[in-house]
């Protein structure tokens, strides 16, 4: 394990919260960094909030950068190093942003040594910090796990991502509506408006869990603008028993006093599909779970049936969804 410069080790903490950056270090060693003879193992790991940075050596003269975020996932870069010059003082440059994490990396201090450009692939693994920041290496390469919750005595200390909590719910939907044209009405009917329950939930989850990572992420949420405006304190929005993201006028009313995303400005056309698809889960919820017609009751108009809107609606929220998240990257 290194041991960064003290001027390094004050500032990353802050700075592997930003959405995009640059470190540059340099590490000197007791033995030569680059003999091909030494073994793998975890070279450096630093956690900060719901921040991953990790270091590690193969066997094979490789080293690999891991970034892993909430918002992003799990990044990584692998610099092959097998070939570079000798030399017991190392520079290294890590450079990250929502899109990919890059290593550059060898001798410091040698005239005429050039850095190894690392390549951005497929993490081969998922890392995860818990609210307790703890790491967890969640799943191997080809083994792929859904829906993770750890839970130590009462309290849940890890779940999804709020990304991964959206893309599991259209998963969800999909199984859920496979099939569909071949069913008869009253079936397609039921599975849809359950369909319609799991989208309002996904978007719920999604909004309440990405608040939450944008703080642990070091964005500034303005929560006394909230509750002066909205009256809802932090505890109120992210709590267990409250579900404020279920109404569209909410959600609108949180997303831009929070963080000024106008959420329903990123995609007019997908926010209109989804104000009659939130209303029509209410119904559902508390009328009956069989209802058919979406605008039942409203004069004049084509009449719209759940088993026919249910796909354009999953469609337009997934489009807000994205774009809300899209804009949720780029805030400091």
């Amino acid at each position: 394990m290194i041991t960064l410069p003290p001027e390094i080790a004050e500032k990353l903490p802050t700075a592997m919260k930003m959405p995009e950056g640059t470190l540059q270090f340099s590490v000197a060693f007791e033995i030569d960094f680059f003999d091909t003879h030494l073994p793998g193992g975890l070279v450096f790991e630093q956690v900060a909030g719901l921040h991953y940075f990790r270091l590690e050596r193969t066997d094979d003269s490789r080293i690999k950068f891991y970034r892993a975020a909430p918002s992003v996932g799990t990044q990584m870069s692998v610099a092959d190093i097998s070939s570079v010059s000798s030399a017991m003082k190392v520079m290294i440059f890590l450079v990250w942003s929502p899109v990919e994490a890059k290593i550059h990396i060898g001798p410091a201090g040698v005239k005429g040594a050039k850095l190894v450009t690392g390549e951005s692939i497929i993490s081969d693994k998922n890392f995860m910090i818990d609210r307790n920041g703890s790491v967890y290496e969640v799943g191997s390469p080809g083994v792929s796990i859904k829906g993770i919750r750890v839970i130590e005595g009462e309290k849940v200390t890890l779940t999804p991502s709020a990304y991964d909590y959206w893309q599991e719910t259209k998963g969800a939907i999909s199984s859920l509506l496979l099939n569909h044209g071949d069913e008869d009405y009253a079936s397609k009917t039921i599975k849809s408006n359950a369909a319609f329950i799991f989208l309002v939930t996904g978007f719920e989850s999604y909004c309440k869990t990405r608040v939450y990572e944008l703080e642990r992420e070091g964005v500034v949420l303005l929560w006394s603008e909230l509750e002066n405006k909205a009256g809802i304190t932090r505890d109120q929005l992210l709590g267990d028993t409250t579900s404020y993201f279920q109404s569209t006028e909410n959600s609108k009313k949180i997303w831009k006093t929070l963080t000024g995303i106008s959420i329903a400005e990123l995609d007019p056309a997908g926010w209109e599909v989804m104000l009659p698809a939130f209303k029509f889960r209410h119904k559902i919820a508390h009328v009956s779970p069989i209802l058919s017609i979406m605008n039942e009751g409203a004069s004049g108009g084509k009449l719209l049936f759940s088993s026919n809107e249910i796909v354009n609606a999953v469609d337009a929220c997934d489009s807000v969804v994205e774009k809300v998240h899209t804009q949720t990257l780029k805030l400091r």
